[in-house]
């Protein structure tokens, strides 16, 4: 015969399992294992080098921050404080790209049922004004300068040179420029093909 505390207890479980929506709350991993996966999985293969660096960064940052601690543990809380912790030195962009990086992989071990909920929802970002880099752009007359400079003293052993130039020349980005191979170029039109 089935009592009440047998009743009540096939009740909770029932809730339990209704409220994890299916998801075995015994899967475990930390969240620094959890994210260098899913940066060799999902972005090592599809990013730049440059990209991959800030990726290898943010998982230096979460081991520092988190250490081993159980993805499923982290809360909201937590995640804020590292938020306030790590932008207190850092600019406003560098907070953003972080968090930005954390929630795509929050949002990943939601799927590889992990998480239940998503601890970096309405977390408010905290950045340090101070390290804000002011980029001043060359105004016209500085460029023709430059420019000028440049082709008087264009010299094969300094390829930056040539560099700057084809930056002046095609609004084309350093990483575009570098990626340039002779069969990208049409000497007889005057063409390159990035």
């Amino acid at each position: 015969m089935i009592n009440g505390r047998h009743v009540l207890l096939g009740t909770i479980l029932t809730e339990i399992v209704t409220i994890n929506q299916g998801i075995d709350i015994g899967k475990q991993i930390s969240f620094y294992d959890y994210f260098c996966r899913w940066v060799e999985i999902y972005k090592e293969p599809k990013v730049s080098h440059v990209s991959l660096v800030r990726y290898e960064t943010t998982e230096k940052d979460v081991k520092a921050f988190f250490g081993n601690t159980y993805i499923k543990d982290i809360t909201r809380v937590q995640y804020q404080d590292f938020i306030n912790h790590f932008g207190a030195n850092h600019a406003p962009s560098t907070v953003q790209k972080i968090n930005g990086f954390i929630r795509a992989c929050v949002k990943s071990a939601i799927l590889d049922d992990y998480l239940i909920k998503d601890f970096t929802q309405n977390v408010e970002l905290v950045a340090n004004k101070d390290r804000i880099k002011k980029v001043e752009y060359l105004n016209l007359a500085e460029i023709k300068k430059l420019r000028l400079w440049l082709t008087k003293n264009l010299n094969p052993d300094y390829t930056s040179r040539y560099m700057i130039l084809t930056a002046i020349y095609t609004g084309m980005r350093l990483s575009e420029i570098q990626a340039i191979t002779w069969k990208d170029i049409d000497i007889n039109k005057a063409d390159c093909k990035k």
